[in-house]
């Protein structure tokens, strides 16, 4: 069966997408094709993702979560191979409602994000032939981690389905997706784990959206057009007996280790970077989206004393696609920092 066929077999079966960049009448089915297939499904109302195992080529992969899918395989219907995918890659059986997604590449890599619910299963990477799932996990809406959703079409879909709010009409763009049926449920400030913490401490903030994923101090500031001097950067450091400590500084300055140590208690030992699956397991953040706020309580916060003196500054929101300012004082507040000299002398 060609792609045309297959594409009009699978709008028959379930309608036709919500979000679509091409049209049915042009898809010839001429010459070789390709298709990822992927399903948003439930269990009870939580949304089931996946990590992935560590790839040398694509290094820090394993911190970002994905909607379950993969490649389709010559002989199957694109939804029999979606279906195959999800329990390969979780060991949960799924049951397909309808198609959310349809994406056309290069006129001939095709992806369809389908929308289902979990019927049957134990949740486990068993079955995946190519052992590339390394963990399954369900999320309330509440919890899911939207600064470490890997895919663009992860995020919309998610939206649109009401799962999580984020401004997704830039990713629409991007990938040239016009609306076929309902309307586009979202809002035009992100929600994140970092703006309900702010909120709850009722303090006032500014978003300030990225055009892209932003992870570097140089890039986030240009994209929210503010200086260096005004961001602060949040970097997580560990000691040789596996205690964490938050040291801020501002965006033009780099951080000395040693003066972090020597204003924290007595015994802690040499301080060294985190690797970034520290990050993601101590902050919920993936590296170069970190912030200082929301972390366990044994992890103390020190901020450089210019952070003070700054009349605002910028923070990630925990999403790389978006920055937050405010006040360094209820910045401050709100981590429970202190504040300590600790940037290497110019």
């Amino acid at each position: 069966m060609d792609i045309h066929q297959q594409v009009t077999s699978l709008y028959g079966q379930y309608g036709a997408p919500a979000l679509t960049n091409f049209r049915v009448e042009d898809v010839t089915g001429n010459g070789p094709w390709e298709a990822g297939v992927f399903t948003l499904a439930d269990v009870n109302g939580d949304v089931v993702l996946i990590r992935r195992k560590p790839q040398t080529n694509h290094p820090g992969l394993e911190t970002f979560w994905w909607i379950p899918g993969g490649a389709h395989e010559a002989g199957e219907k694109l939804d029999e191979a979606a279906v195959r995918e999800f329990r390969e890659e979780t060991g949960l059986e799924l049951r397909i409602e309808r198609l959310h997604v349809a994406l056309i590449k290069d006129e001939r890599f095709f992806s369809f994000w389908f929308r289902g619910h979990v019927v049957a299963g134990s949740a486990s990477p068993h079955g995946d032939p190519c052992n590339s799932t390394a963990e399954v996990r369900s999320f309330s809406p509440a919890d899911i981690p939207v600064g470490a959703l890997w895919s663009d079409i992860d995020k919309i879909v998610l939206a649109y389905e009401g799962f999580i709010d984020y401004p997704i009409h830039s990713l629409l763009a991007k990938h040239s997706l016009h609306e076929q049926s309902k309307g586009l449920q979202t809002v035009s400030v992100p929600k994140t784990r970092i703006t309900n913490i702010l909120d709850a401490h009722k303090i006032t903030y500014r978003v300030l959206p990225h055009s892209e994923p932003v992870f570097t101090v140089e890039t986030a500031a240009r994209q929210r057009g503010v200086v260096k001097e005004e961001m602060v950067k949040a970097i997580l450091l560990r000691d040789k007996d596996g205690r964490y400590v938050m040291a801020c500084v501002t965006g033009h300055v780099r951080l000395d280790p040693k003066a972090v140590r020597a204003h924290l208690p007595k015994g802690w030992k040499r301080l060294y970077f985190a690797t970034a699956e520290e990050i993601f397991a101590v902050t919920g953040c993936v590296q170069g989206a970190v912030t200082p706020l929301g972390l366990p309580a044994d992890v103390p916060v020190i901020f450089d004393e210019a952070i003070a003196h700054c009349e605002k500054v910028s923070i990630s929101s925990g999403d790389p696609m978006a920055g937050l300012e405010l006040d360094p004082k209820d910045l401050m507040r709100a981590a429970g920092a202190q504040l300590a000299p600790i940037a290497e002398a110019e």
